[in-house]
């Protein structure tokens, strides 16, 4: 990178310092790209256009403010109270009206009367307050940008902020005056630089509006110089309100992010994360832990002796389970007809589920002799929420397993002899989230855990099988 001469650089920032950007567009802009600001500086020299470049990097919006010497003011005014608006916290904003509303006492302590100032006041408390009123709605952020853009209310309320400002410097002299070099003391400054309307703030009167509305509010500032100052980025400085270690009095407070260029003020906005989306599954995934509990009992030989019935909830909301990687409970394909029975509804419900109403069947109806599996022709729809009533004590016709329209789906290890206990034993029903589940028999930490034991028929038999 080429640096420029000295007297060249020196004045080409003299030509900055005095520049007066044209008070046209919106007193407060719409929020747009910082990818325009990098296209407005691509042909300046090189130090601009590597900091303009990095700027949408980590501030990826921003708004613009009118250059009509109120730049500054309005900024910080609006981002203010947009910050109270993006907490959504209707006690926060009637507090802070009600802190500002206490600081008339200051503007009588200093000379000023309060039917010159009252005016400018109530336009700063009726905006707060109807925005409280509106508050968590997104009308509250509509409303605030078409106030500030009603030139008699933003008008109104950056006079308030000057008349405040003015005040808490008068107050507190002894901590400004230092930082006047010019022979004059903190009236005069005030009279010169503060008070008098489109004149714009100076790095003295940011100060002093910050100490007045943005640290008590526990809120914090942070300007991004935008010059010819060597660096890759915009030189930051941070304002917030500090111990005397100085550590900060509070812990990541809400931050206003101000784009300073010579003699103009733009609204930053940094990289948000937002955490509903997280939030809102934390709570399904809670909803889901209490509402539904899976259980698997492992049995040696499926018989009709180890069936007991088990009650199923006349309504399960199967949604969340959803969002459970690796769980499904449902297929797509279509439902079953209005005129199904409880044993063809259990036919199709997923594999726990029918086991506990075959198990209700088999007991209201003792089997006499073998029955062929009945293949389910209907298969439930794939909606991504599941409810089903299952009645298990009544039922259309009467005829038991053996005939009669109430027929089931058996289990081969039911109907057929040779399936041998190992065999029923290693088929496993389990979602891979549940397979390392303490809640799983065959995890070690559940209360169910019983270690492989060594077999030699089974143990011979399978190594003579592998090696032939």
């Amino acid at each position: 990178m080429n640096a420029l001469p000295a007297d060249e650089y020196a004045l080409l920032q003299a030509r900055s310092d005095a520049y007066q950007p044209e008070g046209t567009g919106p007193l407060v802009g719409e929020r747009q790209s910082t990818q325009a600001i990098a296209a407005e500086y691509a042909q300046a020299d090189d130090v601009l256009v590597h900091k303009t470049t990095a700027l949408p990097r980590r501030y990826p919006s921003y708004r613009t403010i009118q250059g009509d010497g109120n730049c500054g003011w309005r900024a910080l005014g609006f981002g203010y109270i947009e910050t109270l608006v993006g907490l959504a916290d209707r006690n926060r904003l009637l507090e802070e009206q009600t802190r500002l509303r206490s600081l008339n006492n200051l503007l009588n302590r200093v000379g000023y009367q309060s039917h010159l100032y009252e005016d400018f006041a109530d336009a700063t408390f009726d905006l707060l307050n109807e925005l409280a009123a509106l508050v968590p709605s997104p009308e509250a952020q509509t409303t605030l940008l078409r106030r500030f853009n009603d030139s008699s209310i933003s008008s109104a309320i950056i006079m308030h902020l000057r008349l405040l400002t003015a005040a808490w410097m008068k107050t507190h002299a002894s901590a400004y005056q230092p930082w006047i070099t010019d022979g004059r003391d903190v009236l005069q400054y005030c009279s010169a630089h503060i008070e008098p309307y489109q004149v714009e703030i100076e790095h003295l009167g940011m100060n002093a509006l910050i100490d007045v509305l943005i640290k008590p509010a526990r809120m914090a500032v942070e300007v991004l110089y935008l010059d010819r100052s060597p660096g890759e980025e915009v030189n930051t400085h941070r304002f917030e309100a500090a111990h005397p270690d100085p550590t900060a009095l509070y812990p990541d407070p809400p931050t206003l992010h101000l784009l300073y260029r010579p003699g103009h003020y733009d609204l930053l906005y940094r990289h948000v994360v937002d955490r509903s989306a997280t939030a809102a599954t934390d709570r399904q995934m809670d909803a889901l832990s209490h509402q539904v509990a899976t259980q698997v009992h492992l049995v040696p030989v499926l018989s009709h002796g180890h069936f007991q019935p088990v009650p199923i909830a006349a309504s399960i909301d199967m949604s969340l389970a959803s969002i459970i990687p690796g769980l499904s409970t449902v297929v797509p394909g279509p439902g079953p007809g209005p005129g199904s029975t409880a044993a063809e509804a259990a036919s199709i419900l997923p594999y726990e589920m029918a086991s506990s109403a075959h198990a209700a069947l088999a007991m209201e109806y003792p089997p006499t002799s073998p029955l062929s599996p009945v293949t389910p022709t209907a298969l439930f729809p794939s909606p991504t929420s599941l409810r089903f009533s299952l009645s298990l004590a009544g039922g259309g016709g009467g005829g038991g397993p053996g005939g009669g329209a109430d027929s089931f789906r058996p289990s081969r290890y039911e109907l057929e002899p040779d399936v041998h206990a190992s065999t029923a034993q290693s088929r496993h029903y389990q979602t891979p989230s549940f397979r390392n589940s303490h809640f799983n028999p065959a995890h070690f930490r559940s209360s169910e855990f019983q270690p492989e034991q060594w077999r030699p028929e089974i143990d011979a038999t399978t190594t003579r099988r592998s090696r032939d």
